[in-house]
């Protein structure tokens, strides 16, 4: 349980360096907190079944509809992503600057909205509110409130939601 406190704490700290890099234009560096985050879902969940090894990366399971955002995530994290960097940055007066990317920021915030609330039902399983729930009536209303705004933002499908049709949604 330590070890998975240790990893929320990760996330949480990192929150007002997401918020910093999405606002500043750094989308490299937004990318590469918010491939942590998604990566701690997978660490505790791992956790929780006695399934992650020490010093491993985790790999995505219950995150695997991330895959193509994921990938997205790792081509800006690592600036492999030639072809997106170039679309992301402006080029004025011989230098290089990432401009503001509508588009972009709303996803990567996605992105990160979506992470914390797996991060926060994690923590749930560490103190559930009782013996026969993990979330209290506030907790599991205001985790289908961000739900709800995601999906209704077209950045994520619900289960009783057709799939967007959007390119930049989160499943």
């Amino acid at each position: 349980m330590s070890t998975r406190a240790a990893v929320h704490e990760v996330v949480i700290a990192g929150l007002d360096l997401v918020e910093a890099a999405l606002n500043g234009n750094l989308y490299p560096q937004a990318a590469s907190l918010i491939r942590q985050e998604i990566e701690a879902v997978e660490v505790v969940r791992g956790l929780r079944q006695k399934r992650q090894e020490k010093n491993r990366t985790p790999r995505l399971k219950a995150l695997r509809h991330l895959g193509r955002d994921y990938k997205m995530l790792t081509d800006l994290a690592h600036v492999t992503g030639f072809d997106l960097l170039r679309h992301l940055a402006l080029q004025e007066d011989g230098m290089v600057h990432f401009r503001r990317h509508k588009a972009m920021a709303r996803h990567l915030l996605g992105l990160h909205i979506f992470a914390l609330a797996g991060i926060s039902l994690d923590v749930s399983h560490l103190r559930p509110f009782s013996p026969t729930s993990f979330l209290s009536p506030l907790e599991d209303e205001l985790i289908a409130g961000v739900m709800g705004v995601l999906a209704a933002e077209g950045l994520a499908v619900v289960k009783w939601q057709a799939p967007p049709f959007c390119p930049d949604q989160i499943q």
